[in-house]
């Protein structure tokens, strides 16, 4: 979809259909193909880079925040200002983090990822959700884990999502 006349610091995109929600976008490395599927469910979308987050935030009151992919260097070199408003926003709507937006949002909890020695590259991980207990196949490329002992030991932050194979946190 092309870009809705821009305010002055963010990107907006429009949903292909009825409007049904609302959504910020952190652009970390964002894929085109995540702004269709968004659209494509209906969702007004703000995009915003991490220098503006603050101020853009502020304004636009969004029904969610998203947290995209992107370079899992730069999610952890993100200094303390951002990691705030991440954690601010968590308490106050829900929070999809992808990729590295993942290990942005473990970061605002006060997690530490650690480096993996191979990592988890390929199709056919087996993740499963806590909540109902069903394993989905997934397709992952990601080299940073969270060890679970931190999690459980973190206030409000809980494990949503496992790696079947190997037992890492893929969801909090």
């Amino acid at each position: 979809p092309e870009p809705l006349a821009a305010e002055e610091n963010s990107q907006q995109f429009s949903a292909a259909g009825e409007k049904k929600y609302h959504l910020a976008i952190l652009d970390l490395g964002l894929r085109p193909e995540l702004i269709t599927a968004l659209t494509g469910r209906g969702c007004d979308l703000t995009v915003f880079t991490v220098p503006l987050a603050a101020q853009v935030l502020g304004d636009i009151r969004p029904d969610a925040l998203v947290l995209s992919g992107g370079s899992e260097q730069a999610a952890m070199q993100m200094d303390a200002p951002i990691l705030n408003l991440v954690r601010d926003y968590c308490s106050r709507l829900p929070v999809l983090a992808v990729d590295a937006g993942y290990l942005l949002l473990a970061r605002s909890y006060g997690l530490q990822p650690r480096k993996m020695k191979l990592g988890h590259s390929g199709a056919n991980y087996p993740v499963q959700d806590m909540q109902d207990c069903r394993t989905r196949m997934t397709l992952q490329h990601h080299s940073y884990v969270i060890d679970r002992e931190q999690v459980a030991n973190r206030n409000g932050c809980i494990i949503t999502h496992q790696n079947i194979n190997d037992g890492t946190v893929e969801g909090i």
